[in-house]
């Protein structure tokens, strides 16, 4: 009987666990939309034949819950590394999303695509605020009103695609553009001598450098201080270089604004907000 009550117990658990999930993309993205999501690694330094665990999260300044995976949320997951591409299909329900044996060394570069979630916001406040933590948003305001969208009740469809940067041995290798329709890309490995001066990315939309645009900067010093934000914009190339402060782990963030897509719109989505991330790690600087 005990054991069938534990039994019991572990799928009522199991089944709380998915329910959650599958109304996380509709709140984590609500009033407050300016939170990041982003894949966080157990460990950015794994040897050869161990185990990359990383999970999905939503929140801000480093602070956020780990959902679990939910196929139905995900358009593409997959790892990179100097061997190729290898498609990842978790089960729904696993946390860690990504559990992944590592059996060969070099950069590996973890990238998650999701499908379309969607939000409300009651009112022009709660719209404003997004869009005002975003300084490279602010065309948004005049589009709105020549469209003779409403201010109440805006609609807006969203997508995320967070990267990951993971060192399996020498970490030797190269992150590369990987076809995402909004992707920051780091052209210096954050692994390599060269990153000891500052990690240069390029960010991209639908391929093509995008200039001019805010990219956030979140950073968890490696002696446990508190986690810090900066931000720089990208140049004519859709080039910055993230500064290495002293070292530890790293978010970077970009969002951008357009049209709906076909999907959206037919969903009677007003905007479309797509969102890039990049999370890596750096040695403290007094090692």
């Amino acid at each position: 009987m005990a054991r069938y009550m534990s039994r019991m117990l572990r799928l009522a658990k199991a089944a709380i666990t998915l329910s959650c999930a599958a109304l996380a993309p509709f709140a984590i993205g609500g009033p407050v939309s300016a939170h990041e999501f982003w894949v966080s690694p157990e460990a950015y330094e794994v040897a050869v034949g161990e185990t990359i665990e990383a999970s999905l999260r939503n929140g801000d300044m480093f602070k956020g819950a780990a959902y679990p995976y939910i196929g139905a949320f995900a358009t593409r997951f997959d790892v990179h590394n100097r061997r190729g591409t290898e498609m990842i299909r978790p089960r729904d329900g696993d946390n860690p999303a990504l559990t992944y044996d590592a059996e060969s060394g070099g950069l590996h570069v973890v990238a998650y695509d999701s499908a379309m979630y969607s939000l409300t916001y009651a009112s022009w406040e709660k719209f404003q605020a997004f869009i005002d933590s975003k300084p490279n948003l602010a065309f948004v305001y005049d589009e709105h009103e020549a469209k003779g969208f409403p201010r109440e009740g805006i609609k807006e469809g969203y997508y995320r695609y967070p990267k990951s940067l993971i060192k399996v041995g020498s970490g030797a290798g190269r992150d590369k553009p990987l076809g995402r329709v909004f992707e920051l890309v780091a052209e210096i490995n954050p692994y390599s001598e060269a990153a000891k001066t500052g990690v240069r990315v390029q960010l991209l939309y639908e391929g093509a450098p995008f200039p001019n645009t805010d990219i956030q900067i979140f950073h968890r010093p490696g002696d446990g201080t508190e986690v810090a934000k900066d931000h720089v914009t990208t140049d004519a190339t859709g080039r910055a270089t993230i500064p290495v402060f002293d070292g530890g782990e790293f978010l970077i963030n970009a969002t951008h604004m357009r049209k709906p897509r076909p999907e959206a719109a037919a969903q009677g989505m007003h905007w479309e907000s797509i969102w890039a991330s990049l999370t890596y790690e750096l040695p403290r600087i007094a090692e």
